[in-house]
């Protein structure tokens, strides 16, 4: 009981960032639905008022963030994430669920199809799994009338998530692999460890998946990469590797051919994530400053062997996602069925404000005995490390079943750092 009411405390605080909204949808209590929450950088949300079901995705200050999601059937095209383009017609929205580690929405896309959207943010207990900075988005559809249906699918970002200067400059990367294929963006002048506008200035963006025969992948301008789309094929990849984020806006886009299908046989998935390396610079105790490494890098030399894992263990991630959802749910659900929607909402805000970070040791090498966790006070002071809101999540460790919190106070060890 104890441990609840703590989460239920920590629940009211986060929700108290993010502004209110009239009207309800289902029994989720808020307005703002998560569906990236994994870092103090890598925080997005989607506005699921009524009336607000085709509004850009946004970052926790509701700066917008460019995100679409699009399914074609027929021949027909249905935006189903994104900023309700009028070009496209929309999916209806039917359920939205969310669960401490999950949003899930039930969806229409016409007459025919039907849709499940799962935008999962793991929380592991596992310190590697749990350092990478990835998120990942499940797409399963089914036919409603029985028969066949000609479909595909299509994501892209845009380079808003690197930077909260939308006139900067960037450079970006498409990579092919016998595993998976990804974009990478990036500022063309990043700035160590500084921010603009609450995003960091030293990003480098991913979205990411699976290689195989039916996947196609582009960059372009928005409008021909979803148009393309929409007429059956992407447009070929620009020759160009550079240029500002928003003349015009460039569009990072992967696509999955399904075919004829009346439902998925395995969920589409796609990665999205923000890697930032060093992650932190710490005064020690001697007045040195160190830079710290995010904390995957002890298993992971390079990001694209950490993507590489991270999409093929999507299946059981999501296993292990959903057995955690049952502990926290079944546990909140003793108290109130508002305490767990409530801490729903909560657990990613959590770890979602953390960064798990490693130093080099004397050797040059990584020193695992050297790890430590640093929170971000995310919408508030924007202070790091701040006791106080460090003393109020300790029950998420304890809940989730993981010694990282150890980590973090060290704090106490050096108070004024």
């Amino acid at each position: 009981m104890a441990q609840i009411l703590v989460l239920l405390h920590l629940a009211l605080f986060f929700l108290s960032y993010f502004p209110a909204h009239v009207g309800s949808q289902t029994s989720f209590p808020s307005q703002i639905a998560p569906l990236a929450i994994r870092s103090p950088y890598f925080n997005c949300w989607n506005n699921v008022a009524p009336g607000k079901a085709h509004n850009w995705p946004g970052f926790w200050n509701q700066q917008g963030l460019g995100w679409v999601g699009h399914i074609r059937v027929d021949g027909q095209v249905y935006e189903w994430l994104g900023g309700g383009d009028p070009t496209f017609n929309f999916t209806t929205q039917l359920d939205l669920q969310v669960t401490p580690t999950r949003t899930i929405y039930s969806l229409q896309a016409g007459p025919h199809m039907g849709l499940n959207i799962t935008f999962l943010t793991p929380i592991e207990s596992d310190p590697v799994k749990q350092s990478l900075p990835f998120i990942y988005v499940y797409l399963d559809a089914h036919s409603l009338d029985g028969l066949p249906h000609d479909v595909q699918v299509y994501v892209d970002i845009t380079a808003e998530w690197s930077s909260g200067n939308r006139s900067a400059n960037v450079t970006w990367k498409s990579t092919k692999t016998d595993t998976s294929t990804y974009h990478q963006v990036k500022l063309q002048s990043p700035t160590p460890l500084t921010e603009l506008a609450d995003q960091a200035e030293d990003t480098t963006t991913y979205i990411a998946m699976r290689s195989g025969p039916s996947m196609s992948f582009t960059v372009a301008p928005e409008e021909s990469s979803r148009s393309g789309f929409a007429a059956g094929a992407l447009p070929n990849p620009v020759l160009e590797t550079s240029g500002a984020i928003n003349n015009p806006v460039w569009a990072f886009a992967i696509a999955v051919d399904l075919g004829n299908i009346t439902q998925t046989a395995q969920s589409v998935v796609w990665s999205l994530g923000i890697v930032r390396n060093p992650t932190v610079a710490y005064r020690t105790s001697t007045g040195s400053v160190v830079d710290r490494a995010p904390y995957f890098v002890v298993q992971y030399s390079d990001v694209e062997s950490a993507i590489d894992a991270f999409l093929l263990d999507s299946d059981d991630a999501r296993q292990r996602a959903v057995a955690l959802d049952t502990q926290i749910l079944g546990d909140s659900s003793n108290t109130s069925v508002t305490c767990s929607s409530l801490v729903s909402i909560a657990a990613r805000q959590t770890l979602g404000a953390t960064e798990l970070t490693v130093a080099n040791g004397t050797d040059g090498k990584w020193n695992t005995s050297d790890v430590m966790m640093f929170m971000k006070d995310v919408g508030n002071s924007g202070y790091v490390r701040d006791i106080q809101i460090i003393a109020q999540v300790l029950t998420v460790s304890i809940e989730v079943g993981s010694t990282q919190w150890k980590r973090s106070m060290r704090l106490f060890r050096f108070s004024s750092t």
